[in-house]
């Protein structure tokens, strides 16, 4: 009997976080115990403590450091590396809208893993996702679970599930982001946490990236029975040219789908692309984008900008953030509102679709420890025009909170 297309591929990747424990397992634990971790020396013939000792500066001055959450370190032997890693973001929303009103608290995101680094140039990374899609804290698979190996230090390989690096907003983290919510447009095209291969190569000011991924999604490690898409971008800084700019990059995305009917790890559009700025002098940074989706299986055409100027109020501290964002489609019903926190509206019908989207977002972002512990606040109004009458315009105000935490 002949095994099933990636039968064997899912197999192997459904044991990376095996391999993660068996490589730092010593011998045969007691029941209920974790393995020690001077132990982990005595296991690979490492004759000295090695692991990261408290500072002495307490938990806050701790946490602000690189080594927080490193367990266990060794450049010498074959386990590098040992970290515990965390992201963890609560958020509360109230909308009021002409629509009628609604509020949520939620655990947007809560990924505890894992990550070792061996061999000098490998390392596994493994993250679960503990905030279900109702933002409550459940298991809901796996956030992440991947092998890279570092060819280069220009040249770097990785396998697994992994973000597909598709747009400027989607590709940055959300810790790094200094909007609570990414955009409609990105929303809307951008691709799902996915199993696949992608390649990063970054010589000089150049960086480019290029991945396969299974057009199945899975909680947990993909099929591999639904097609498949593909991910590439190319990017530049141009900071030694134009030396006014203390940062100047430019990045453009592409993104194509094979159309298989069971691609639901991406949304039904052939071909989308992308073409997004960072620009940063003193205390001003901007973030641009432009987006373009070419639809497929009856989903019309879509396309929309965007602009995120931020304002450093104090240094390290406070930013002012600023965000507007458009978004329109060809065809009926082509743009489709959030659900986050858009359908809170309790007289919201045809899932809040429409053919036209704009949006102001204003708020502020606090850096409590640096990126690790940060304080967001904001409001964007939005208008989503339905020009077919079929129920899903919206006029509304969103006040949004957020902390976020991570090593």
């Amino acid at each position: 009997m002949t095994a099933p297309r990636g039968s064997s591929i899912r197999a192997a990747l459904r044991l990376l976080p095996a391999v993660g424990i068996g490589l730092l397992w010593p011998g045969t634990p007691k029941a209920g115990e974790l393995p020690p971790p001077a132990a982990l020396g005595l296991q690979f013939g490492i004759d000295r403590e090695v692991l990261r000792e408290p500072g002495n500066g307490g938990f806050l001055e701790s946490l602000g450091s690189d080594d927080f959450g490193v367990l266990y370190r060794n450049d010498d032997g074959p386990i590098n590396e040992w970290s515990l890693t965390t992201r963890f973001d609560a958020q509360y929303g109230h909308l009021d809208s002409d629509r009628g009103n609604g509020e949520e608290f939620e655990v947007r995101r809560f990924r505890p893993g894992t990550s070792i680094e061996f061999l000098d140039n490998w390392r596994l990374k493994v993250t679960a996702d503990l905030a279900d899609a109702d933002g409550d804290v459940n298991y809901d698979g796996l956030s992440s679970a991947f092998l890279r190996y570092r060819a280069s230090d220009d040249l770097k390989f990785r396998l697994g599930k992994q973000v597909p690096h598709f747009s400027q907003e989607w590709s940055t983290p959300s810790m790094e982001l200094p909007v609570i919510e990414r955009s409609l447009l990105v929303q809307q095209i951008r691709p799902r946490r996915a199993t696949g291969i992608s390649i990063v190569a970054d010589p000089g000011n150049w960086e480019a990236e290029a991945g396969a991924f299974s057009g199945d999604f899975s909680p947990e490690i993909s099929n591999f029975d639904s097609g498949w898409f593909y991910v590439a971008n190319l990017g530049y800084d141009f900071t030694d040219i134009f030396t006014w700019w203390k940062d100047l990059d430019l990045n453009l995305y592409y993104m194509h789908t094979d159309g298989h009917a069971g691609n639901d790890a991406v949304p039904p559009y052939a071909h989308s692309y992308s073409a997004a700025v960072k620009v940063r002098k003193k205390r001003f940074r901007l973030a641009a984008e432009y987006l373009l989706a070419d639809g497929m299986m009856g989903r019309p055409d879509a396309w929309g900008v965007q602009f995120t100027p931020t304002w450093e109020l104090i240094d390290g501290k406070l930013d002012l953030v600023f965000r507007y964002q458009y978004a329109e489609t060809d065809g009926r019903d082509g743009l489709r509102l959030r659900r986050r926190y858009d359908f809170l509206a309790p007289r919201l019908f045809d899932r809040g679709r429409g053919e036209e989207f704009e949006a102001y977002y204003l708020g502020l972002r606090l850096h409590l420890i640096e990126d690790r512990l940060v304080y967001m606040a904001g409001g964007e109004w939005g208008d989503m025009d339905d020009n077919f009458r079929d129920g899903g315009a919206l006029d509304r105000f969103t006040f949004l909170t957020a902390l976020r935490f991570n090593f």
